[in-house]
């Protein structure tokens, strides 16, 4: 058995968001070129058939 509910509302602070940026690991420079070239190169994406 099994209960499905809505997940619990969580809400966060900007204390909350100042702390997670201050101990969470710095973005590598690779990393964010790799990005960056990803978003560079990739391709359209197509027309939905729905949208018409």
């Amino acid at each position: 058995m099994c209960q499905i509910e809505p997940m619990p509302e969580r809400r966060c602070t900007k204390a909350d968001l100042v702390r997670f940026s201050e101990t969470a690991p710095k973005i590598d420079d690779e990393y964010l070129d790799i990005l960056e070239e990803i978003t560079r190169n990739q391709q359209p994406v197509p027309e939905s058939p729905w949208s018409g």
